[in-house]
């Protein structure tokens, strides 16, 4: 399946879903045989990995409509361009920003899809999902718990539940009223959008009040590229595939345009407050934030690794910062902690607490004049959670496979977990 991105989305299995009984069939032979399972619309606004997806690749073309006292109700591959059309030849107003989004209406519920000061929580009544037990279900727009380019079904577990249509209240006006409306947001985007090259879309969420695009722009990102894909001259929230890139180049610009927008932000934050600051050239992404470990400033599905040494029992609130952390992780990224935790060889612990309430704080006071602080230390590592209360921390966190390893006789562990 080849996605608005120009780049291909090789899978395993892939099947075609032409109505709403094809794709619960499909999703619940999947499910039934343990298979694993994608549903997409029309590639809109993704990217597949060069590798591939592993299972079976449902693409989802079931694309009814129908237009019913004051509502219209859409199965979930019916785009919402179409969407908005046909409510403007009924007469319905509301759905005019779904001319401005290239994906389906399964997704644009699946991510309250938004555009031109409206947003699809605005005007959904309800959606109809297949729920993770194969049954059927409505859920309102409070159910799906949606926010900002958010809602459950982005954060829900296994198996998912699936967006199968939806329903949208919408109010009377004039047909041409609408369609002024509608040339009116197609020539802003023909003005202000690359439409006519592969991309995914606006890349990256608004970092409100201020624009995406307004910051890379800023940052003098317009015309980066990287292999075969390069950041559109014309609207620099969108990464343009001009010169048939891959997916990993895709993802490696993206991974350039956040790390020297954050350096800029971070500079210019320096500068206001009388700092000195130092100008990243943009040579590499390594760079340094001061940031709060219980909120950690990044998207989603970030890094592949987060590492915390000797800091974790510093923090307020762990268990948040646990949190924190599992979000900013990909799936399939890792956490490591290493931490001071409590002896387990026989015989240790006895001479442990000798050295660090007695020896430790004398030996801060004579060399360093600060006895206070190196009793600190040692009351902060007692109560820092032992080996197995952190274990069941990062499990409660959503960690999997969340082990330790105890080091010099356990007093110091190193604890690891996966997102999976």
């Amino acid at each position: 399946m080849k996605t608005r991105a120009g780049t291909p989305g090789p899978a395993d299995l892939f099947a075609v879903a032409h109505n709403a009984f094809e794709l619960r069939k499909l999703v619940q032979f999947a499910r039934a045989r343990g298979l694993e399972h994608t549903v997409l619309g029309r590639g809109s606004n993704v990217v597949i990995a060069d590798a591939g997806i592993r299972g079976l690749l449902i693409q989802d073309r079931a694309e009814g409509i129908e237009i019913i006292d004051g509502t219209l109700v859409a199965e979930a591959g019916v785009p919402m361009a179409r969407a908005a059309t046909a409510s403007q030849v009924a007469g319905l107003s509301g759905l005019e920003f779904g001319l401005a989004i290239p994906g389906t209406v399964g997704g644009a519920v699946w991510a309250n899809a938004g555009a031109h000061d409206s947003t699809t929580d605005a005007v959904l009544r309800e959606a109809r999902v297949l729920t993770a037990d194969g049954s059927e279900g409505q859920l309102t727009p409070g159910e799906l718990e949606l926010g900002y380019r958010d809602s459950r079904l982005k954060r829900g577990g296994l198996p998912a539940e699936i967006v199968l249509g939806a329903t949208f209240q919408l109010e009377s006006a004039s047909a041409e009223a609408i369609k002024g409306r509608l040339e009116e947001i197609k020539h802003w985007r023909q003005e202000h959008q690359p439409l006519g090259t592969p991309s995914a879309g606006s890349w990256f969420r608004n970092p409100l009040p201020e624009s995406a695009g307004a910051l890379i722009e800023r940052a003098g990102l317009k015309g980066l590229r990287i292999g075969g894909v390069s950041v559109s001259e014309k609207h620099a929230n969108f990464l343009v595939n001009d010169r048939k890139g891959s997916a990993t180049d895709l993802r490696r610009l993206a991974d350039r345009v956040r790390a020297v927008v954050r350096r800029t932000l971070v500079a210019g934050a320096l500068e206001q407050a009388g700092a000195q600051s130092v100008v990243w050239d943009g040579r590499n992404d390594t760079g340094n934030i001061v940031a709060d470990a219980e909120r950690l400033p990044f998207e989603d599905n970030s890094f592949d690794c987060v590492t915390i040494g000797f800091g974790l029992r510093n923090v307020t609130d762990k268990a948040a910062a646990l949190r924190s952390m599992y979000r900013v992780l990909k799936p399939g990224g890792h956490l490591l902690v290493l931490e001071f935790s409590t002896p387990t060889l026989p015989g240790l612990k006895p001479i442990y607490d000798a050295y660090s309430f007695r020896v430790l704080p004398l030996l801060g006071r004579v060399v360093a004049g600060d006895e206070a602080s190196y009793r600190y230390l040692a009351e902060s590592i007692r109560m820092h959670p032992d080996q197995e209360t952190l274990l069941a921390m990062l499990k409660d966190a959503g960690f999997a496979q969340a082990r330790y390893h105890n080091l010099s006789g356990g007093i110091v562990a190193l604890h690891r977990g996966y997102k999976v």
